[in-house]
């Protein structure tokens, strides 16, 4: 069976059964009953493979989540950024965290687990239940690009095989940014998968904004932008701009904020609102301490410890 689906083709996997071909009230009424049940079986089938699904999660991945796999040595340095950052100055011992060094992790994990840990306390089980939950929602990310592939059987049974790989159990209890780079990097190719068959400038969009998400939960994902674009490139030229937007936009963001958080950023956007003014946080067109008192808020303050 070809992965591509057309428009008009249905999703379901049995048929619905045909119209008569000589009309009557009774034959017509069968027809309805027998397209109800057709349809009542589908979402029986549905709720089941969910429900076994979550059932199968709750089995692999809950117990002995606090203890079992044993600490990693990277979770307690990510469980200190994100603290530290839910409290505006993020730092890693000594030294301030600007995201590129000393650890070169980005603000988007850390902002999710940050607020996790301030709701639900500072402790190891917090990141950890995050971590979990991201390998459900993948799971489901993932029936739903073999649904798009194939059928929901195929679904499950890619759901399934990556429920109970050995290195996901272990690797989504830990607490890192990669779990859901990942989640993120699969959602975008899903929605490749759906813009290649369908070719609508939606799906292209919702795949560039899964990228700079992925990108903004960890770097490795980088190279997923360029393959959002080259996929525009290929299917429909007049996308690439839709593309470059919403793949780019965590990236522009993020080295626009750490321009101006650098030693002599504020001056930078000082000299560029003379020309013309601009609004960062506030109005910054005219030099002086009213200036300096718009321009200040939770950005700023990450900035504002010096680092040793």
């Amino acid at each position: 069976m070809s992965w591509r689906r057309g428009r008009g083709e249905s999703k379901r996997s049995v048929p619905p059964p045909p119209v008569p071909a000589r009309f009557s009230w009774s034959s017509f009424g069968v027809w309805l009953i027998a397209r109800k049940s057709d349809e009542e079986s589908n979402t029986t089938q549905e709720r089941l493979l969910g429900a076994a699904i979550l059932v199968f999660w709750a089995i692999l991945f809950l117990p002995n989540l606090r203890t079992n796999p044993n600490w990693y040595g990277d979770e307690a340095i990510v469980l200190e950024e994100a603290w530290t950052l839910s409290q505006g100055h993020p730092r890693y011992g000594a030294m301030r965290e600007d995201f590129l060094s000393p650890n070169p992790h980005p603000p988007h994990y850390l902002l999710a687990l940050g607020g996790m840990l301030q709701i639900f306390g500072n402790d190891i089980l917090t990141g950890r239940i995050l971590q979990v939950m991201v390998a459900l929602v993948t799971t489901a990310i993932l029936f739903w690009v073999g649904t798009r592939l194939r059928d929901k059987n195929f679904g499950f049974l890619c759901a399934a095989a990556f429920l109970c790989y050995p290195e996901v159990v272990i690797h989504y209890r830990w607490v890192r940014g990669h779990p859901m780079m990942g989640m993120w990097a699969l959602a975008s190719v899903g929605f490749l998968i759906q813009y290649v068959q369908e070719k609508r400038s939606r799906d292209i969009a919702l795949a560039g904004l899964m990228a700079s998400l992925a990108v903004g939960s960890h770097y490795f994902a980088f190279p997923l932008m360029g393959a959002v674009i080259l996929t525009a490139l290929l299917v429909h030229k007049r996308h690439v701009w839709v593309a470059i937007e919403t793949s780019g936009a965590f990236a522009a963001l993020f080295f626009f904020w750490f321009i101006l958080s650098q030693p002599g950023g504020r001056s930078i956007c000082w000299f560029v609102s003379r020309g013309r003014p601009i609004k960062v946080l506030g109005r910054c067109s005219h030099p002086g301490p009213r200036k300096e008192r718009a321009c200040t808020g939770f950005w700023w303050n990450l900035s504002s410890s010096p680092r040793h």
